[in-house]
């Protein structure tokens, strides 16, 4: 199968530009600063065939806070 994977190859600029202003306060309140976000978003990605099927900057953030808080999902 092809990878298709297209978002570890953006710019953090780029991937920024298409997060809302509640993701990415999320992302700074969970990370520090926006760019550790971005990298990490980045780094996961790669494990996906497909751009599709990997999830939405809000799902990610929301899994993330789930895991800090002790939640296993």
């Amino acid at each position: 199968m092809k990878n298709t994977n297209n978002i570890n190859t953006l710019t953090n600029e780029s991937l920024a530009a298409m997060m809302s202003e509640f993701e990415i306060k999320k992302a700074i309140e969970l990370f520090s600063d926006l760019d550790s976000f971005l990298n990490k978003y980045k780094y996961c990605s790669c494990f996906v065939d497909n751009d599709e099927d990997f999830v939405s900057f809000l799902e990610y953030l929301e899994i993330e806070e789930n895991l800090r808080m002790g939640y296993l999902i």
